[in-house]
């Protein structure tokens, strides 16, 4: 029993300590100003959206799929959402329903293609991002893919609302994730998906469910977004990229924690901590510019970290072997 609370206090302490020193840091230079009441509720609003992303990118990234095209599929949602919603006159459950529905339509889609034509996932999600940012404009002729919804529907992106969804959202990914069979196929898939296929696993059946599971969460996602936005206009050329652009970090930073938490709760921790990170930049009065360049260092620097880290373990593990050998030899010698 003591073993267990001293296992769990140990990794709790090396999941917090990342976070508790980015906090502390710009809670120091903010003069305290992240921390006030009013900046806490925006920080955890402004943490849904990027949750969500990560949670419809995260399992196909556990197989070594990244989908690229979630950012249109997301821009692609928000729009059909929006205008079916003023169409039918159905109000916020309407823009939810459109939204998820066309979300999971649209990345079963790239499942299925993925399935059959056998290309690298990163080429076809590139290829599928163009597709889906014309789609809009092609479909809603008569306003040129812009969705515009009432500012009383801006409700589902605020307080209590946007938590609501968010705590949908998490149980739900949580128990896929950790109490289903599929979460224990793509655990078994991202350690080796040759011993997974020998030992029976339908490979392509376990990749196609990711790719529709993917779109519960990317539909929340983009039901979040145009209601924060009230208007959203088709992208072009790769635009809709910088829709997931603000969740990269945070995936990383979850994926980086999870060595010792629970998935789950490792992607919640760290975008809260990737968002009061940005409010702390902004703050501080830096342009978007250099919000970035910062952004992208912490980045590289956790995964420069979380890369050598097996290194890191040998040097202690020698170190240990050596001190040992030390104690062995003086016993010998009073001996």
């Amino acid at each position: 029993m003591k073993y267990k609370i001293k296992e769990f206090l140990l990794r709790t302490i090396k999941t917090m300590i990342f976070p508790a020193c980015i906090l502390l840091l710009f809670g120091l230079l903010t003069k305290g100003q992240i921390f006030t009441g009013r900046m806490i509720m925006i920080i955890l609003r402004q943490s849904v959206f990027p949750a969500l992303i990560i949670m419809a990118m995260l399992p196909n990234l556990t197989l070594g799929m990244m989908d690229f095209s979630i950012g249109a599929v997301v821009t692609m949602s928000a729009i059909t959402g929006g205008i079916l919603m003023n169409t039918t006159g159905w109000g916020l459950p309407g823009l939810v329903l459109f939204s998820l529905l066309t979300a999971v339509i649209l990345t079963t889609l790239t499942g299925l293609l993925n399935n059959v034509l056998r290309v690298p996932t990163l080429v076809l999600s590139l290829g599928l991002m163009l597709v889906y940012e014309a789609l809009p404009s092609l479909i809603f002729r008569s306003t040129s893919g812009v969705a515009i919804i009432k500012v009383k529907y801006a409700a589902l992106a605020q307080p209590p609302l946007v938590f609501i969804v968010f705590a949908i959202a998490f149980i739900l990914f949580y128990i896929i994730i950790n109490k289903t069979t599929y979460g224990n196929n793509i655990k078994a898939l991202g350690g080796n998906e040759e011993l997974a296929r020998r030992a029976g696993l339908d490979v392509d059946k376990i990749k196609q469910i990711g790719f529709t599971i993917s779109g519960i969460f990317a539909g929340a996602a983009a039901a979040i977004y145009m209601s924060n936005n009230g208007q959203v206009s088709p992208n072009a050329a790769f635009g809709s990229i910088t829709t997931i652009m603000d969740a990269f970090l945070g995936l990383f930073l979850g994926m980086f924690l999870s060595n010792f938490c629970n998935i789950s709760i490792g992607i919640v921790i760290a975008v809260v901590t990737m968002t009061a990170m940005t409010n702390g930049l902004v703050a501080l009065g830096f342009d978007s510019t250099w919000r970035d360049i910062i952004k992208s260092v912490v980045l590289f620097i956790l995964l420069a970290f979380s890369g050598n880290q097996p290194y890191f373990v040998r040097w202690r593990a020698n170190l240990k072997r050596a001190e040992e050998a030390n104690l062995a030899a003086e016993k010998a010698k009073t001996v």
